[in-house]
């Protein structure tokens, strides 16, 4: 099993587990880790926003990669 880990502006620097993405917006069907701000079908919302699956996610890992 595979721990994902987070860091957040709010943990002080200290290393937290994310069970949902952090780019996940519930509110809107849209991707905040897109750069278009892209719709998000509900069968990859399910797979890869709503749990710890996150990082296998293909916009999550473009956005990790822009970030560098």
């Amino acid at each position: 099993m595979m721990i994902s880990v987070c860091r957040s502006t709010t943990d002080y620097g200290m290393a937290v587990h994310q069970s949902n993405c952090p780019y996940e917006c519930t509110a809107t069907d849209k991707c905040a880790a897109s750069l278009s701000s892209m719709t998000i079908s509900s069968g990859s919302r399910r797979l890869y926003c709503s749990n710890d699956n996150y990082d296998n996610c293909p916009v999550f890992l473009a956005k990790m990669l822009r970030r560098r």
